[in-house]
């Protein structure tokens, strides 16, 4: 037994790599057997086995590998587990020769591990199996999605299937629009049943026609299972097609098909960025395929009206808002983004905004610390925040970019975003930005940077330039930005430099802002009101009516508005304009004539001070001189007011650059900055050094040095304007003992517009307590108190952390080796007593050791000198072994020099040194450390405090879903109407065609006509107030009455192309049947019964389609028909398999060798004139049996070439082969050989 027992145990554990490796392979051919048989059931309901010999191309791929590979492997590693038990086992072998060499080894530092080569062979294994069974299970999944393979024996009961009715719970019909250009007998199967399919249209578009359809022939030639019209029908549990004797397909399967196949797919991230502007918003993204796009909204444009409107309980957003604007200007918001933040109604922003929009009602919010807007809608109240509007058009962004990004999907499905990059003014404020991050989170997106409008513009500048910089002069761009609000302008300078961030030096670009001015409230919406006014008062002459009573009439001041906003875009190219708006007021038109002289002398102050204000200011700001500009470009859509560009021009002295796009700048810059920081996207490094806008201090009180009654207040600057950030600043107190607090504060008189003069307020608590847990020991020294604080890449200021930092000494003993001290002292005393050692024995005392001579004539050493020198360089001698070899040494030194009876004084010190020498000495060093202790701050926002309640942001979020909602029904809704509308004309127009007319009865027409009817006049009076499923339940009844008429029609007009199609597949198969039959016994390689089973078939097929098309004939057209498409693609499918089946057996079962012949020739018989012999010997000349073979294999080679199967066309091309007698010339005779 215990013989036995250890056989067990060599075998497990010398095969376990083999055993996880079957285990793998069984597994994988459980799983897809199991799947295959659970899809497919044979004639009679029995499940086809016969998994191994029709399994998918990737199944046969992975069965040869495994014969190839592991079967090998396998074997040998069987033969190992039957060695002899006293044998050693070759991984037994190679570990002990490991630990041997452990062994072996002097003074390891270490214990090496043992390498086990069992285990890394074994783990290999585990993981090629677990490989195998993931590609056992993604084979039987192609299975699972392609269809099974069944058997070519198993056909179905062609009596059964003839009266089989197609049942289809979702409608699943051939379409009737087939292309002209595809309606060809070869590929009109494949393009039937995929031409809605998103796979087959992919490759289409890649490949040629010809290459495709053979693929899909192949793998639908197989199967009975029809790939659905659409992913929806995949993920429909109750979808299934069936007959009455055998059910398809069940989708049910396929779920965990998908779930499989869905791991395997790269999952493609997508980033957007939205560029918001005052008036505008323009949106960009970048996913696989599509870099740094500007998408449209759904009317096609590249950018949107920052405009949400409200409207008989409806949300409108965009283009559609504007149009409500017109007839509801109070329930339509406009350049809200100024308002972001703010939560006083009395600040600068608001009253400025009141002032533009008279009609809008604005409230504070006590609460939460916020202003609303407040109308009301079907006598309801509805109140909305700036950051809610603005969440909204983050949404509607959202969905633009995510509807753009399906056409980059592998899947053709819109990819989920939630990463974005959103542009904000420069000017402001800590909690303007943090608003907007607000409004970002509302619309479920994450902000991964708030860049900069400027910096996005110059970014988008310097990212297709990057040749064109150096290290050495860097490159200066003023850029000009005059959009509908505000105005900027920016100097940004490029540079390349060097950076080791990945732990190796590179050179790449640098963007860094030297300088930024602007002016918050100069841009085109200023020019369009004062174009507003002037059509007011245009007006109050032609009307009569006086200027308060127009301004008070908000529709008409909302008509004069837009109609201003079109004369400014008309005078920027032309002199003059005719302004003309219908029905301002009491059905009073305006009709004035507008010139560009006019609308210049009332935007004057404008034009002539304002716009070259921020000019000025950017050059202080930034030290730099106008010398020092390498280009000068204008961007933004004001810019475009030719007075505007008159006076730049005059200020460059040069021709304006206009090289980039002024519109969509922003968002390309901003894009390519999400690309950068996004995880899923390599681009190349641009670095961006912003230019932080305001100063920042810091402000605390300290004890003053005379009176430290009286406290002083410090202030000490963290962030000066002008700073580049990213940054991080530390800021230390080192005077402080006790808990204090201090304050970071912006500075006057650059102070951001309605904000607080203070940002934060920081208490720091544990002070004291760290103090005095320090500070008892004399040892320690107090390093200060240091405050840690980042300015991010969002210009948003944090403080990270706090902590007091401590100089403490501490003692360090260190031990010395003094081996090298005692070995310099004896070799002295070695050197001072040779000369004695040397006269003892030479005999004369009066010779110093200079003198004496030596008899060999070789230069002598002292014996313990050479001794002590060797001792002293050995590594790998002992500790013990060096001083017990000093001591004998000196030990010998003393004895000789007590003989000798000369005393000498230097020599007894060195000596009595040496023995006052230790081993080892040890000594205390001082050293110093920086212990640093955390300590607990408690921050006050001030600026930047927008951090709303729990239950305030999700009234926000429940609010917005609820709109959301709405929308979406909405949307469903029309659809569905329309749907329904487009199905009643269509239906009407079809019923007066020959087509149906012919193939519907009188009662049939009748009842759908009335049913059409009644349908279309419920649409008309009755439909205003229904939801989506009442139109999705009309079309749903009038779809099953008319299912049957279409039905029919489609049969009489697809049945001769059908037909035509099996017609082709017989004479195909006729015709491998003939060749086949042609092939010699002894070249044959298929069997009677396959050759048998395949003419039945054929001839079955033949008699049946004749018959069948004889009883269809009879039919009237309003009849169901007998013969249905369904029934033919499936006997063309059974035909197509039988001969697929034949093709690939031809094609890998290798050719029959033929046996080795002796080949014998008669040669010639020679009479000479002189030989008379009566009997005249025949000589029989042997060809060697090597040629005979290789060039009987050489003609068969040629004829194998000669005969050649298009598979594209699935027709054999017979090439018809004759006899040819190939004779070989030799000496003695001639010899012939035929090849079939």
């Amino acid at each position: 037994m215990a013989i036995i027992s250890s056989k067990f145990k060599r075998l497990i554990d010398t095969n376990r790599f083999a055993l996880y490796t079957v285990f793998a392979v069984l597994t994988g051919v459980f799983f897809a057997q199991i799947i295959k048989g659970y899809l497919h059931t044979g004639p009679n309901g029995k499940i086809d086995h016969q998994l191994l010999r029709y399994l998918s191309l990737p199944g046969v791929i992975y069965m040869r590998a495994f014969i190839l590979i592991i079967a090998p492997l396998l074997v040998t590693s069987l033969s190992l587990s039957f060695l002899p038990i006293k044998s050693e086992n070759p991984f037994d072998k190679l570990r002990r020769f490991n630990d041997q060499k452990q062994k072996q080894q002097q003074r390891p530092k270490k214990k090496m591990e043992k390498f086990d080569a069992h285990k890394l062979i074994v783990v290999t294994f585990i993981v090629f199996g677990a490989f195998s069974l993931l590609a056992s299970i993604f084979g039987a999944c192609l299975m699972l999605t392609f269809g099974s393979f069944a058997s070519p024996y198993s056909t179905d009961n062609d009596d059964d299937t003839d009266s089989d009715e197609f049942i289809s719970s979702n409608n699943q019909t051939i379409p009737n629009d087939l292309d002209e250009n595809i309606r060809n007998q070869k590929h009109y199967i494949i393009h039937k049943y995929y031409q809605h399919d998103t796979v087959y249209n992919s490759f289409l578009n890649i490949f040629p026609d010809n290459m495709i359809t053979p693929f899909f022939m192949s793998s639908y030639s197989k199967t009975k299972i029809l790939w659905p019209a659409n992913l929806s029908i995949l993920l429909d549990p109750n979808y299934h097609i069936e007959t009455q004797n055998e059910k398809l397909i069940n989708y049910k399967a396929n779920m965990l098909s998908l779930c499989i196949i869905s791991l395997c797919l790269v999952t493609c991230v997508a980033v957007m960025s939205v560029d918001l502007g005052s008036e505008w918003m323009k949106v960009a993204i970048v996913s696989p395929g599509v870099p740094m796009e500007i998408i449209l909204n759904t009317d096609s444009q590249r950018k949107t009206p920052l405009v949400v409107a409200f409207r008989d309980g409806e949300r409108y957003i965009g283009d559609s808002a504007l149009n409500v604007g017109i007839r509801f200007p109070e329930k339509t918001f406009t350049h809200f983004i100024d308002l972001l933040g703010k939560n006083r109604i009395d600040s600068i922003a608001v009253r400025k905004y009141l002032e533009r929009f008279p009609y809008h009602k604005i409230v504070e919010n006590e609460k939460d610390q916020t202003i609303e807007f407040v109308i009301k809608d079907q006598d309801q109240e509805l109140r909305f925040t700036p950051e809610e509007l603005l969440a909204m058009m983050l949404t509607k962004a959202r969905h633009y970019a995510e509807v753009a990004s399906s056409s980059s999907s592998p899947t053709g499905q819109a990819q989920i975003i939630t990463d974005c990059v959103l542009t904000v003014p420069p000017y402001f404020s800590q909690t303007e930005r943090q608003a907007l991050r607000h409004a970002a989170q509302l619309a479920g997106l994450k902000v991964l940077q708030l860049i900069n409008v400027n910096s996005a513009f110059a970014l988008n500048y310097g990212i297709f330039r990057r040749k064109d910089f150096n290290t050495t002069n860097p490159t200066n761009i003023l850029f000009y930005d005059m959009g509908a609000g505000s105005t900027l302008a920016t100097i940004s300078s490029y540079r390349l430099v060097k950076t080791k961030e990945r732990g190796f030096t590179e050179t790449d670009p640098q963007l860094t802002i030297r300088g930024v001015a602007y002016d918050r409230y100069l841009g085109g919406f200023e020019l369009q009101l004062r174009l507003r006014d002037h059509l007011v008062k245009l007006f109050a002459e032609q009307s009569k009516k006086t200027v308060d009573e127009i301004r008070k009439n908000h529709r008409a001041m909302a008509k004069l508005l837009k109609e201003a906003g079109r004369l400014k875009k008309v005078l920027s190219a032309n002199q003059e304009h005719k302004a003309q708006v219908e029905n301002v007021m009491n059905d009073i038109d305006l009709k004035a004539m507008v010139t560009r002289e006019q609308f210049e002398t009332l935007a004057s102050d404008l034009l002539n001070e304002r716009v070259m204000k921020p000019l000025e200011e950017v050059f202080k700001n930034a030290g730099m001189t106008l010398d020092e500009i390498d280009s000068f470009i204008i961007i933004g859509g004001s810019t475009r007011v030719p007075k505007i560009q008159q006076q730049l021009e005059s200020y460059w002295s040069r021709e304006l650059s206009k090289n980039i796009n002024a519109d969509e700048a922003g968002a390309l810059g901003a894009a390519y900055q999400a690309a950068y920081l996004s995880k899923g996207f390599k681009v190349k490094t641009f670095h961006l050094k912003d230019w932080n806008q305001y100063q920042i201090n810091v402000d605390f009180e300290r004890e003053n040095d005379t009176d430290k009654k009286d406290k002083k207040v410090v202030s000490r600057t963290l962030f000066a304007r002008g700073n580049t950030f990213p940054q991080k600043k530390v800021i230390t107190f080192n005077k402080n003992r006790n808990d204090f607090e201090f304050k970071v504060n912006y500075v006057e008189p650059n102070i951001p517009q309605d904000s607080k003069s203070n940002i934060m307020k920081v208490s720091l608590t544990n002070v004291a307590e760290i103090f005095d847990k320090y500070t008892l020991n004399s040892s320690v020294e107090p390093k200060g108190i240091k405050v840690h604080f980042r300015m991010d890449e969002s210009g948003i200021l944090k403080l990270e952390s706090s902590e007091a930092s401590f100089e403490v000494e501490y003692e360090e003993i260190i031990e010395k080796d003094n081996y090298e001290q005692i070995s310099n002292l004896v070799g002295d005393a070695i050197s001072k007593f040779g000369s004695k050692l040397s006269s003892l024995f030479s005999g004369n005392e009066n010779l110093s050791a200079n003198e004496t001579e030596n008899v060999n004539g070789t230069e002598s050493k002292p014996e313990h000198e050479e001794t002590v020198k060797a001792n002293t360089t050995n590594d790998f001698g002992s500790e013990e072994k060096i001083l017990n070899t000093t001591e004998s040494n000196l030990n010998n030194f003393t004895d000789t020099t007590n003989s000798t009876g000369n005393k000498n004084e230097s020599l007894n010190a060195t000596i009595e040194m040496i023995q006052n020498v230790t081993e080892k000495s040890f000594q205390k060093e001082i050293k110093k450390k920086i212990v640093k202790e955390e300590i607990i701050t408690n921050v006050e926002q001030f600026d930047g405090d927008f951090q709303l309640s729990t239950e305030t942001i999700s009234a926000s979020q429940k609010k917005l879903d609820t709109l959301n909602e709405k929308e979406k029904d909405k949307l469903k809704r029309d659809q569905m109407k329309n749907a329904l509308e487009s199905f009643i004309h269509e239906t009407r127009d079809k019923l007066n065609q020959d087509d149906y007319s012919q193939s519907v009865t009188n009662d049939e027409r009748e009842s759908i006509e009335k049913e059409l009817s009644a349908v279309s006049e419920w649409l008309d009076y009755e439909s205003d107030s229904e939801q989506a499923l009442a139109f999705e339940e009309k079309l749903t009844k009038l779809t099953g009455q008319t299912k049957d008429l279409f039905e029919r029609v489609r049969e009489h007009r697809d049945r001769p192309e059908a037909l035509s199609s099996l017609k082709n597949m017989l004479d195909i198969a006729d015709m491998f049947h003939t060749n086949a039959m042609n092939v010699s016994k002894d070249e044959q390689i298929f069997t009677g019964v396959e050759l048998s089973t395949l003419r039945k078939l054929i001839d079955d097929t033949k008699t049946w389609m004749d018959e069948q098309v004889r009883e269809q004939d009879l039919l009237p057209r309003t009849a169901n028909p007998s013969l249905t498409i369904r029934i033919i693609v499936e006997k063309t499918m059974i035909v197509d398999r039988e001969v697929k089946y034949l093709l690939n057996k031809a094609r890998i079962t290798p050719p029959k060798k033929k046996p080795t012949t002796t080949a014998t020739t008669d040669s010639n018989e020679e009479t000479e004139k002189n030989n008379t012999e009566s009997n005249n010997e025949k000589n029989d000349t042997i060809i060697n049996d090597e040629k005979i073979l290789k060039d009987s294999m050489d003609e068969k080679t040629k004829a194998n070439s000669d005969e050649k199967i298009s598979e594209e066309s699935n027709t054999i091309v017979d090439n018809d082969e004759q006899i040819k007698p190939d004779r070989t010339d030799t000496d003695s005779g001639h010899s012939s050989k035929t090849e079939l």
